[in-house]
């Protein structure tokens, strides 16, 4: 397997840093989302490279500034930005589509400073190497299953608290997928993704990926008030193509998986015309994050 490229580890609030003059973030910001749109945009792959390496080196210079963490970032469109109620840390997340349809991702997870704790920066690239069985594997910085998330969910297992992941991955030209993965942190304090606590069928799974045909739209969504993330279930027309991720697609009925005691459990062929907690329309991804 090889090795990421821009895997990164910084501790921040070195006395380095601190001994520079105080950064205008707001200005730094606007050139931050000038760079970030060419990402997405650019016309050919070395233009896109050439945006992100330069927006790359730009944000991680800014976030070791004394002060970064406070300040919001909102005009950043095109860079998803999560940050859980606890505000113990904050991810910055985007793709950059390769011109083949298949893409990169990329996440800098900002830790919260504290009066004892400086605060660090992990910058994670997706691996371009396919993972053997990457549903039953805890990952690690190192061989991150990249995806653009879109939901932060906090819950507690084994005691501890740890934050689920709903994510998108545009994968290639032929399927799309949908990832829900475990973000976690080790006794250090090194981000780790995937966890065994996806029940079905008495087996445990450390991370869901759902694969569906390119025209589809797959739901996958967290109700709060059932401690619930609903899901399309995916199926083919026809059962010869069962298991065959170009021709699955919705087909109108539901599966949920529930909280319970630690553990995300499987609720199949979920009745969700009736539960009162499933309001609002699918989640589509942004247009101009995708």
């Amino acid at each position: 397997m090889k090795t990421p490229t821009l895997y990164i580890l910084l501790l921040t609030m070195s006395a380095f840093v601190q001994a520079q003059s105080r950064v205008d973030f707001s200005l730094v910001e606007d050139s931050l989302a000038k760079i970030a749109p060419g990402i997405l945009h650019g016309k050919t792959d070395d233009e896109k490279q050439s945006a992100n390496d330069s927006f790359l080196k730009m944000i991680v210079r800014t976030l070791e500034q004394d002060g970064s963490y406070s300040h919001p970032f909102n005009s950043l469109r095109t860079i998803a930005i999560l940050e859980p109620k606890d505000k113990s840390f904050r991810m910055f997340n985007w793709n950059r589509p390769i011109n083949d349809g298949t893409y990169r991702y990329y996440v800098i997870i900002q830790t919260a400073p504290s009066k004892k704790k400086a605060s660090k920066l992990f910058l994670i690239e997706s691996i371009q190497d396919k993972l053997p069985q990457p549903e039953m594997t805890t990952l690690n910085i190192k061989n991150w299953y990249g995806a653009l998330y879109y939901e932060l969910v906090p819950i507690k297992t084994k005691g501890r608290r740890v934050y689920t992941l709903l994510g998108w991955d545009g994968n290639d030209r032929v399927t799309t997928k949908k990832i829900v993965d475990v973000l976690h942190f080790s006794a250090g304090g090194v981000p780790k993704f995937g966890l065994a606590i996806f029940e079905a069928k008495d087996i445990y799974q450390s991370r869901l990926i759902f694969e569906y045909r390119k025209m589809a739209v797959m739901s996958v969504k967290y109700y709060a008030k059932g401690k619930r993330i609903i899901v399309d279930h995916l199926s083919a027309q026809d059962a010869s193509l069962k298991g065959k991720p170009e021709f699955m697609a919705p087909d109108g009925s539901y599966d949920a998986y529930r909280f319970r005691k630690g553990k995300w459990r499987l609720e199949m062929d979920y009745d969700a015309k009736n539960d009162k907690s499933m309001v609002g329309e699918k989640y589509n991804e942004p247009e101009e994050i995708k």
